[in-house]
């Protein structure tokens, strides 16, 4: 008797893990398909920030040349001495870089929310993605669904 109760509660417990498991394989599929809705969805952006840049220095009056000096300075942390106007054109493109970056993670948060994904889920799935190939390859089929619209 004892043997046949162990024999039981130890096959119902596989067939609860299973279960289990099989569930958090289809969250976890349902995660990276959101994910890809969510990557590719993000990636277009509703302001075109090169046409918003590209503004910004021509009105700015600076030549291209020293507006490539001063970008090129600011990329290797290095001070350069500026006049107004060209401590006015880096404070602007500082502001512009601080309200673009306000704008995608609104962006992500509508988006994730929209697809019920978790914002911190999603920030390490792109980092995953970003960094390792084999999570690259892992969701080629579910962008491929995004794609097609499936």
């Amino acid at each position: 008797m004892k043997f046949n109760l162990i024999l039981l509660l130890t096959f119902t417990f596989f067939i609860k893990i299973n279960a289990q498991e099989n569930q958090s394989d289809k969250i976890f599929d349902s995660h990276k398909f959101a994910f890809a809705k969510i990557y590719l969805e993000s990636k277009k952006l509703k302001v075109n920030v090169d046409s918003v840049v590209n503004i910004t220095f021509q009105h700015s009056g600076l030549s291209n040349q020293r507006i490539q000096e001063i970008l090129v300075s600011g990329f290797n942390l290095e001070n350069i001495s500026l006049n107004k106007d060209e401590a006015k054109l880096k404070e602007q493109l500082q502001e512009l870089q601080l309200y673009i970056n306000k704008v995608k993670i609104k962006r992500l948060q509508e988006l994730c929310f929209q697809e019920n994904l978790n914002l911190h889920i999603y920030q390490f799935m792109a980092s995953e993605f970003k960094n390792n190939l084999h999570f690259q390859d892992e969701m080629k089929p579910f962008f491929k669904k995004v794609i097609e619209g499936l």
